[in-house]
């Protein structure tokens, strides 16, 4: 018998704003032996709430295993599976790479053309790049700035997602 497929799927939790929820919230992951690829947690617009997104694979019989015990929490005022077609996601990245002495640009020449690409620090030896994208094309980004320069460190949101139109994330 072959093992349940495993995909990655982008949840949208509205919390309580209070100390240990996010404990909390990655522990239902955890026990269910489930790796969190991707975590934003900001405050919602009063600072009363945390909007959070997390990413992680697994098969979807444990997705709803999962879903249901996040919303048994006491501070987990919604959670949402998201897709891509009720959705919008993007993914921040921030890429350090060499640049030699001497060399006066950014090769972007293999960036996917949907990337934003920003350049938000240079120094002596390296420069560092803010892209922002899907994370296919910040994956694509980010091995083309490596091929052409050398990524000497790379530090990735993970996909964040807001519902399309009126709906609620």
């Amino acid at each position: 018998m072959n093992a349940p497929a495993e995909t990655t799927h982008t949840i949208s939790l509205n919390l309580h704003n209070r100390p240990g929820v996010l404990n909390r919230v990655a522990l239902v992951f955890a026990r269910r032996g489930w790796n969190i690829d991707g975590l934003a947690v900001s405050e919602a617009h009063d600072g009363r709430f945390a909007r959070c997104t997390v990413s992680a694979r697994g098969d979807a019989h444990v997705l709803h295993i999962i879903m249901a015990q996040l919303r048994k929490l006491v501070d987990v005022v919604s959670a949402a599976e998201h897709s891509e077609d009720d959705s919008i996601g993007v993914e921040l990245a921030l890429v350090k790479v060499r640049m030699p002495d001497g060399a006066l640009a950014l090769d972007v020449t293999r960036i996917p053309a949907a990337v934003s690409c920003t350049i938000v620090d240079t120094s002596p030896g390296t420069l560092t790049a803010q892209l922002v994208g899907s994370a296919a094309d910040v994956e694509a980004a980010h091995r083309a700035l490596d091929l052409a320069h050398g990524v000497v460190e790379i530090v990735r949101t993970g996909t964040v997602r807001i519902a399309r139109g009126d709906a609620e994330t």
